[in-house]
């Protein structure tokens, strides 16, 4: 989450800075965005981690998204996936799992896997 408030949002509220301040080049001037912490137990999510392997992570990942695309009607939609941190280790099982198809069925989210980065 401190790519949200530190970097990429739509607010920079930066170490030393003694209040938020709009910032001019957020991504949301090119496009939706949505941060997610996972897995379950760092950054700001609550609760137990209850996964022991990066293919569960990807797994519950999938199975998420696969919901918030539903939800907000983002069939078809591109994909990109960025991380920072640990999400570099992160970032290519989540990957893995969109490219293997494990969220063709019963729900097509589209992926553009040409820009993957940590």
């Amino acid at each position: 989450m401190e790519g949200l408030l530190t970097e990429l949002g739509p607010i920079n509220w930066a170490p030393g800075m003694d209040s938020p301040a709009p910032n001019p080049l957020t991504w949301l001037n090119l496009t939706n965005v949505v941060w997610i912490d996972q897995p379950l137990g760092v950054g700001y999510t609550q609760g137990e981690p209850d996964i022991e392997t990066e293919d569960e992570l990807a797994t519950e990942f999938i199975g998420f998204w696969r919901n918030f695309v539903e939800l907000f009607c983002m069939e078809n939609w591109r994909m990109y996936l960025t991380g920072e941190s640990y999400a570099g280790v992160y970032i290519p099982y989540i990957a893995g799992a969109v490219r293997l198809g494990f969220c063709r069925s019963p729900l097509v989210i589209t992926a553009d896997m040409s820009s993957i980065s940590s």
